[in-house]
């Protein structure tokens, strides 16, 4: 097997195990406890790095930059509340492919704001995820009592956030470098999200942590950067167009995982359009 196959899948897998992890603290702390106590974490890290950085004299202040860094961050924090809220109102099966299919978002921004041409084969990637996700979002069998699936709302408006913002980062990426882009997202998000969650009630209470808690959080940190590491290393041996495609099938992972583990029941039609929600997403990004 090639190296960066190998990092891909294992990229892939450690991203989808994580998203499933993450729901269990979702469900008992509520989505923005969760999020509060995560991005303490992130606060740290983003502060570290910084100072880091000061210290080898390799971060640039532009304000301008941070302000458009901020403005994605705020899109994808907005987006990624709407995901873990899908999380606690929907089905994981649902939720998780649905937000993947961002890609198709991101792809239409550069085409229409960046001028990027759009093949033949990318339309028709793009069709057969719209397809996907109406089939994804539909029991056909029940179609006609009108009857809207728990967690698409919120799906979608994740899908939406995370096409936008990775849109905006992947625009201004070209006029810093990486080190400065990610400390400047990394603080704007960990602080927008720790905001936003204490607005919303989300503030830890101390017979909130307990061990389990401590494991969970501390697992989904350990596997979340075991995958980063594994794209990172995966990408400095292959083509990133390998590993990218690969990795990127995260949720598909995060569904088996529901299926097997939860006991998620999905129909038939539901089956066929995650499949050609993760199948237009990999061929997407080829």
């Amino acid at each position: 097997m090639e190296a960066g196959v190998f990092y891909g899948i294992v990229a892939m897998i450690c991203w989808g195990v994580s998203d499933f992890i993450q729901t269990f603290a979702i469900r008992r702390l509520g989505a923005s406890k969760a999020m509060v106590i995560r991005n303490i974490l992130t606060l740290i890290v983003s502060l570290v790095a910084a100072g880091a950085l000061i210290c080898l004299d390799a971060f640039v202040f532009d304000l301008r930059v941070f302000a458009i860094v901020a403005v994605s961050s705020l899109v994808y924090v907005v987006g990624y509340f709407a995901y873990v809220r899908g999380f606690e109102v929907g089905d994981i099966s649902l939720v998780s492919p649905v937000a993947s299919s961002f890609a198709i978002i991101t792809v239409l921004l550069s085409v229409i704001f960046a001028n990027e041409v759009l093949s033949f084969a990318d339309s028709l990637c793009i069709l057969f995820i719209v397809g996907g996700l109406f089939l994804a979002a539909t029991n056909l069998r029940r179609l006609h009592l009108f009857r809207s699936q728990r967690g698409l709302k919120e799906a979608v408006i994740a899908m939406f956030g995370f096409g936008v913002a990775f849109f905006i980062m992947g625009f201004i990426s070209s006029d810093i470098d990486i080190g400065t882009v990610f400390v400047y997202s990394a603080l704007s998000q960990s602080i927008l999200f720790i905001v936003i969650g204490v607005k919303r009630q989300g503030v830890p209470k101390l017979e909130d942590i307990d061990k389990s808690i401590v494991v969970i959080f501390l697992s989904h940190s350990l596997i979340v950067n075991l995958a980063w590491v594994a794209y990172i290393i995966g990408s400095s041996v292959s083509n990133v167009s390998v590993v990218a495609p690969i990795a990127s099938v995260y949720s598909g992972v995060t569904v088996i995982l529901a299926i097997i583990i939860n006991r998620e029941r999905i129909v038939l039609n539901q089956i066929v359009g995650i499949l050609a929600i993760l199948g237009g997403v990999f061929l997407l990004s080829q």
